[in-house]
């Protein structure tokens, strides 16, 4: 199977947005750094690729969009 590289946000959209902000003005931004940096550590250490995406999705959901959001 090919090696796909997707993003799920929009890179211009987020470089944007990511101009306007500093650390600062996010509430708990360690702990919410901490919660993507699982993801990523999950995604590149290739468990995602054995795991049924039902089976993360809910966390992956709650997490992402309920969690990290400021």
């Amino acid at each position: 199977m090919p090696n796909l590289k997707k993003n799920i946000f929009n890179k211009k959209s987020i470089n944007h947005l990511l101009e306007r902000i500093s650390q600062s003005d996010i509430s708990d931004f360690t702990q919410k750094q901490e919660i993507i940096n699982q993801w990523i550590n999950f995604i590149q250490s290739g468990n995602v690729n054995s795991t049924k995406e039902t089976a993360i999705q809910s966390d992956f959901l709650f997490d992402i969009f309920t969690k990290v959001p400021f």
